[in-house]
C-alpha cells in the first residue's frame, strides 16, 4: 500500500542547552519494516522564536523525509528540483 507524503510535526522539548524545537516524522526501519518516529533538533527557542520560524529553518535545511520510490517513476516535484540546478 502506498504511503501518503508526510509533512512531519514540531514539538518543544527541554534539553540540556535549553528549550529546543524538535522536528518529528515517521520512517520505516529496514530490518523489521516497523514504522517509528524519528526526531531532529532544529534550534533553540531563543534562536528560533516561533513555530513559523522553525518551519522556515526546516525548509532551509532541505530535509528529505519522504523517500523517493524509484518504482513509481519521477514525479513533477522531483523533476523540477533536478532540472532547476542544471543550468
Amino acid at each position: 500500500m502506498a504511503q501518503r507524503p508526510q509533512r512531519g510535526w514540531l514539538k518543544k522539548e527541554n534539553r540540556v542547552p535549553g528549550e529546543t524545537w524538535v522536528f518529528y516524522f515517521r520512517t520505516t526501519r529496514k530490518f523489521d519494516g516497523k514504522r517509528v518516529e524519528t526526531k531532529i533538533p532544529i534550534g533553540l527557542i531563543q534562536d528560533v522564536p516561533d513555530r513559523n520560524s522553525a518551519w522556515a529553518e526546516i525548509e532551509r535545511l532541505h530535509l528529505q523525509i519522504n523517500p523517493v520510490d524509484s518504482r513509481r517513476g519521477v514525479t513533477l516535484a522531483t523533476w523540477h528540483c533536478t532540472t532547476r540546478n542544471t543550468s
